[in-house]
């Protein structure tokens, strides 16, 4: 999104230091740290990837740590302006994923398209049907096919790995 350089270290580096901190987690049981990917439609919708925007955060949720009335405070925002926020930040997530996908980088193809927009319209259609629907269906499933976002993830990766895999050329021997 931001074009920066040496994007495979970076990645490497954040996983490494994501899963790190997820063992320390787990060693002294509390709940880890997990790569947010709405930072892109959070860098998109307001135009700013610097790192030192985190440091003002990081001190607010510390005060939210020891002043609990500060989530008594946050808690009273009303629904429909989370919910105002959130639809803008997943709409430009998704804007900036189809920037990334028709890009230098990214597929332009049929497929491409598909592997993006069958996810996304089955995580639409799971996250808003009725539970009812999933009532029938074996306990052990319900958890996953009743959840938007596990459904579009594997429906993606299928399409992706599976389906619309793209073939290595074959080289001729040497």
């Amino acid at each position: 999104m931001v074009r920066a350089g040496d994007i495979g270290g970076r990645v490497r580096r954040g996983v490494t230091v994501c899963g790190l901190a997820n063992v320390l987690a787990g060693a002294v049981g509390v709940i880890g740290t997990v790569s947010f990917s709405m930072s892109v439609g959070l860098i998109a919708a307001t135009r700013c990837a610097a790192r030192l925007t985190m440091i003002p955060a990081a001190f607010g949720l510390v005060a939210c740590a020891f002043f609990p009335d500060a989530v008594l405070l946050l808690s009273r925002i009303p629904g429909a302006v989370m919910g105002a926020l959130l639809l803008y930040i997943m709409a430009a997530q998704l804007a900036s994923g189809l920037i990334l996908l028709v890009s230098a980088q990214g597929g332009s193809d049929f497929t491409s398209g598909l592997t993006v927009g069958l996810p996304v319209m089955a995580a639409i259609v799971i996250a808003f049907s009725p539970p009812q629907i999933f009532a029938e269906l074996p306990a052990f499933t319900r958890p996953i096919a009743g959840n938007g976002l596990i459904v579009g993830t594997l429906l993606a990766l299928f399409l992706e790995h599976v389906l619309f895999r793209k073939k290595a050329p074959i080289k001729p021997p040497p």
